[in-house]
């Protein structure tokens, strides 16, 4: 299993670097002969990237905590339904035991419920001064 490189992630879609300054081969540590997969990079992407993310902040902004939970619920999900993937590559890409990736993925889910719920807590503090 190879990662499916689909490119940066910006404004809302992937964009693979048409203008590559350059790319490495991620490896597994445990076996440098495992090629998990090979990664392009380019800097003018990465300006594109910080300029999406500055046209996007005023919109977040302006979110609230409700519409965010959501979004943090859907994320949970995710890392829920691919949650054995999650662990076998991240296993296979830093060289470390299954079952320790394993309980990383469940720690990753565990920590959006414990963000939401510390989140609450500052709002309803707030609210109460």
């Amino acid at each position: 299993m190879s990662i499916s490189y689909k490119g940066n992630f910006i404004q809302g879609e992937f964009r693979i670097p048409t203008d590559a300054n350059g790319e490495w081969t991620v490896k597994s540590p445990a076996d440098l002969t495992d090629a998990v997969g090979v990664i392009r990079y380019s800097y003018r992407s990465v300006d594109e990237a910080v300029s999406a993310a500055r046209m996007a902040f005023p919109a977040w902004k302006k979110t609230t905590f409700a519409e965010r939970s959501k979004l943090l619920e859907k994320y949970k999900d995710q890392l829920k339904a691919r949650q054995e993937d999650l662990a076998r590559m991240m296993a296979r890409e830093v060289g470390k035991p299954l079952w320790e990736a394993q309980q990383e993925v469940v720690t990753m889910i565990n920590k959006v419920d414990i963000s939401l719920k510390g989140t609450e807590k500052m709002i309803i503090l707030s609210i109460s001064l």
